[in-house]
Protein backbone atom coordinates (compact mmCIF):
# COMPACT_ATOMS: atom_id res chain seq x y z
CA UNK A 1 0.00 0.00 0.00
CA UNK A 2 2.87 2.40 0.74
CA UNK A 3 4.22 1.98 -2.79
CA UNK A 4 0.77 2.62 -4.26
CA UNK A 5 0.37 5.78 -2.17
CA UNK A 6 3.81 6.94 -3.33
CA UNK A 7 2.98 6.37 -6.99
CA UNK A 8 -0.69 7.49 -6.92
CA UNK A 9 -1.07 10.24 -4.28
CA UNK A 10 -4.46 11.42 -5.56
CA UNK A 11 -6.16 8.01 -5.63
CA UNK A 12 -9.17 7.48 -3.40
CA UNK A 13 -9.17 4.48 -1.08
CA UNK A 14 -11.65 2.45 -3.14
CA UNK A 15 -9.67 2.76 -6.38
CA UNK A 16 -6.46 2.02 -4.48
CA UNK A 17 -7.87 -1.24 -3.08
CA UNK A 18 -9.17 -2.20 -6.52
CA UNK A 19 -5.75 -1.56 -8.13
CA UNK A 20 -3.97 -3.61 -5.44
CA UNK A 21 -6.69 -6.30 -5.72
CA UNK A 22 -7.70 -6.22 -2.06
CA UNK A 23 -11.11 -6.55 -0.51
CA UNK A 24 -12.37 -3.61 1.52
CA UNK A 25 -11.83 -5.67 4.67
CA UNK A 26 -8.18 -6.45 3.87
CA UNK A 27 -7.44 -2.90 2.75
CA UNK A 28 -9.02 -1.36 5.83
CA UNK A 29 -7.11 -3.67 8.19
CA UNK A 30 -3.79 -2.77 6.55
CA UNK A 31 -4.74 0.92 6.48
CA UNK A 32 -5.48 0.84 10.23
CA UNK A 33 -2.08 -0.76 10.97
CA UNK A 34 -0.21 1.79 8.83
CA UNK A 35 -2.09 4.67 10.48
CA UNK A 36 -1.33 3.30 13.94
CA UNK A 37 2.38 2.98 13.09
CA UNK A 38 2.45 6.54 11.74
CA UNK A 39 3.45 5.64 8.17
CA UNK A 40 0.35 7.19 6.59
CA UNK A 41 -2.24 9.85 7.24
CA UNK A 42 -5.54 10.57 5.53
CA UNK A 43 -7.87 13.33 4.43
CA UNK A 44 -11.61 12.92 4.04
CA UNK A 45 -13.04 15.20 1.34
CA UNK A 46 -16.61 16.15 0.51
CA UNK A 47 -17.64 15.49 -3.08
CA UNK A 48 -21.01 15.96 -4.80
CA UNK A 49 -22.08 12.35 -4.14
CA UNK A 50 -20.78 12.03 -0.56
CA UNK A 51 -17.16 11.85 0.51
CA UNK A 52 -13.86 10.24 -0.44
CA UNK A 53 -10.79 9.36 1.59
CA UNK A 54 -7.28 10.08 0.34
CA UNK A 55 -4.22 8.51 1.94
CA UNK A 56 -0.88 10.26 2.21
CA UNK A 57 2.59 9.21 3.28
CA UNK A 58 3.95 10.75 6.45
CA UNK A 59 7.62 11.65 6.84
CA UNK A 60 8.12 8.24 8.52
CA UNK A 61 6.42 6.50 5.60
CA UNK A 62 8.72 8.25 3.14
CA UNK A 63 11.78 7.33 5.23
CA UNK A 64 10.66 3.71 5.07
CA UNK A 65 10.23 3.43 1.29
CA UNK A 66 12.71 5.90 -0.24
CA UNK A 67 15.80 3.83 0.74
CA UNK A 68 14.22 0.98 -1.27
CA UNK A 69 14.50 3.12 -4.41
CA UNK A 70 10.78 3.81 -4.60
CA UNK A 71 10.13 7.20 -6.15
CA UNK A 72 7.52 9.28 -4.31
CA UNK A 73 5.32 11.32 -6.64
CA UNK A 74 5.17 14.68 -4.91
CA UNK A 75 2.53 17.34 -5.21
CA UNK A 76 3.51 20.80 -6.48
CA UNK A 77 5.12 23.00 -3.84
CA UNK A 78 2.55 24.66 -1.55
CA UNK A 79 -0.29 22.55 -3.03
CA UNK A 80 -2.70 20.74 -0.77
CA UNK A 81 -3.86 17.19 -1.37
CA UNK A 82 -7.44 18.46 -1.34
CA UNK A 83 -6.84 21.15 -3.97
CA UNK A 84 -4.92 18.81 -6.28
CA UNK A 85 -7.66 16.18 -6.01
CA UNK A 86 -10.37 18.69 -6.94
CA UNK A 87 -8.25 19.95 -9.85
CA UNK A 88 -7.74 16.38 -11.13
CA UNK A 89 -11.38 15.39 -10.87
CA UNK A 90 -12.98 18.71 -11.77
CA UNK A 91 -15.10 18.58 -8.60
CA UNK A 92 -16.31 21.77 -7.03
CA UNK A 93 -15.06 22.39 -3.50
CA UNK A 94 -18.01 21.89 -1.18
CA UNK A 95 -18.33 24.01 1.92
Amino acid sequence: MLVDIAKHPLAVVTERYKRIVWSAHTGNEIKKKLLKKGFIGYEKLSVPRGSVTLLKLTANGMKLIEPLGIKVKRLPKNASLEHEYYKRTGCQILQ
